[in-house]
């Protein structure tokens, strides 16, 4: 565990980094679950499809965020 410790003090940054290039596919896997569970979508508003891939980016990117802090 130590070792550990001194690798991520010695790396700063990039370790910290790589560590989030790391959890990315599984943080992209979970935000997009539930779609996986939709049989059929009918968008009846002119941004409603935008507006989907939208929240998917903004869960994405709080997941991120939340793995940064």
């Amino acid at each position: 565990m130590q070792k550990k410790v001194d690798a991520f003090e010695s790396y700063g940054d990039a370790a910290m980094i790589q560590m989030m290039v790391e959890a990315l596919p599984q943080v992209v896997a979970k935000a997009a679950e539930p779609l996986s569970a939709i049989d059929k979508m009918t968008v009846t508003s002119t941004d409603g499809a935008s507006k989907l891939s939208r929240t998917v980016t903004d869960n994405v990117a709080q997941g991120m965020q939340l793995l940064s802090q």
